[in-house]
Order: C-alpha cells, then sequence, then structure tokens
C-alpha cells in the first residue's frame, strides 16, 4: 500500500516559507555519509541539490516494475546518471569534472509529488525535492569525443514518442551540473567523493506515471532505459 503524503509542506514557519540555505541545512547531515546526490534540472529556475540517502534513494535496473500503489503521484525525469571516479572539491572547471567520470548511465529519476514543490521550492529541496528512486540503464564510459551537450533523448510514454531534447537542456551541459554542485558542496564544507551517483538534470520536462504505464528513453550513443508501473 502507498505511504500517505508527509506533513512537511505547511504555509509557513516561524519566519515565513523557509529559504534555501534552510532547506539545505535539512539535507547535510547526511552529506557525510557515502550515499548519491544529484542536482535539480533547470525547470526549478535554479539548480539545487538534496541527499539521496538510505530510506529514500533505492536504484533499480532498467526494466523495473513498480506496483500500482507504490509511489505517490508519481512521475519520472529523463536524465543522465553520473558516477565519479575521483573526488572533486570547490570550484572545479567542466575540464576537470570530465576527468572525474568514471561512467555515465542512461537513466529515470522515478519522483512523488508530496505537496507543492512550485509554490514551495525550499520545503520541496528540504523534503528531498521530490526523490524517490532512479532506475539505470547500463552503463558506458566517457568517451573523449562524448559530446553530452548534443546527446539526444527520444522519450516514449505507451509506445508514444512524448518528448526529444538535448543534454544542452541541462544548464548547457550536463556536467556543468557537477561543476556547480561541487562549489555549492563546497560552501559547506563537503566534496564530492569517488564513487557518488549524480544525476545531472532532465533533458525534457517531467512526466506523470499512472498503473500501467511503461516509459522508455533511449540516449543516442549512450543506451536506453525503461520502467514500468503495474496495472493493478
Amino acid at each position: 500500500m502507498a505511504q500517505r503524503p508527509i506533513s512537511i509542506f505547511v504555509q509557513a514557519t516561524h519566519s515565513g516559507i523557509i529559504d534555501d540555505n534552510e532547506s539545505y541545512n535539512c539535507d547535510r547531515g547526511f552529506l557525510d555519509r557515502p550515499h548519491a546526490r544529484r542536482v535539480l534540472p533547470a525547470g526549478l529556475f535554479r539548480p539545487a541539490y538534496a541527499g539521496l540517502f538510505g530510506c529514500i534513494l533505492e536504484t533499480q535496473p532498467t526494466g523495473h516494475v513498480f506496483g500500482a500503489t507504490e509511489l505517490i503521484h508519481p512521475g519520472f525525469e529523463t536524465e543522465l546518471c553520473v558516477r565519479l571516479g575521483r573526488g572533486l572539491e570547490g570550484e572545479v572547471t567542466l575540464e576537470q569534472v570530465r576527468a572525474a567520470v568514471d561512467v555515465i548511465h542512461p537513466s529515470f529519476e522515478i519522483i512523488e509529488t508530496r505537496g507543492d514543490p512550485v509554490k514551495q521550492i525550499p520545503v520541496a529541496l528540504a523534503d528531498n525535492a521530490q526523490q524517490r528512486s532512479v532506475v539505470v540503464g547500463a552503463p558506458v564510459p566517457l568517451a573523449p569525443a562524448m559530446a553530452l551537450d548534443l546527446v539526444t533523448a527520444r522519450v516514449q510514454l505507451n509506445g508514444q514518442e512524448v518528448a526529444t531534447g538535448l543534454g544542452s537542456a541541462v544548464l548547457d551541459h550536463p556536467l556543468n551540473s557537477i561543476t556547480w554542485l561541487a562549489g555549492k558542496l563546497g560552501q559547506y564544507g563537503r566534496r564530492l567523493r569517488p564513487g557518488d551517483i549524480i544525476m545531472t538534470g532532465s533533458f525534457v520536462r517531467q512526466f506523470p506515471l499512472g498503473p500501467g504505464d511503461v516509459a522508455v528513453a533511449e540516449f543516442s550513443g549512450i543506451g536506453r532505459v525503461e520502467v514500468r508501473i503495474a496495472k493493478v
């Protein structure tokens, strides 16, 4: 049975709606643990990060089937998932990020809509920014000639193509998300570690998922990822 939506979304705090720094403070306690981290897509008007920790994060292989009532108002975002082979700290260049990448996965970020993330973005960040699960396809190395900003993602929902997007839709280049994240974590005395998994941001808009739905994304030169929701 699906959980009830949690009650973190409120009309006000002691000083009104919380700001970004207050919301980041809710996640900072987890940043020293060996868990994955993510970057939100530009659709939230600015990059942001949220720690993905054990009670929320689960990584599933391509083709995974979620139960019909397992998720709370689910949806998906179409992203490249990056695993680091080297650590990164503070202000870094795109070239340094590229050299730190171990492998890339075609992936779906599976989200749950818990409250109103548009009107209360900082509260959404404190709630781990809708994160529920990550579904990943087969890993591929980042070849020197691979231009991630020119990668095309074609998204199908129930056999119908619903969107096409370029990697340049993600802050002009998906790895720019990681340069931002390394700098942001540095402001809190944290760093990206070898083995960290980073969701770099969605190539296209978010789509809802319902019972019986099948979503597939093909990333040119990288691979394919698929997720399903059971009918019953």
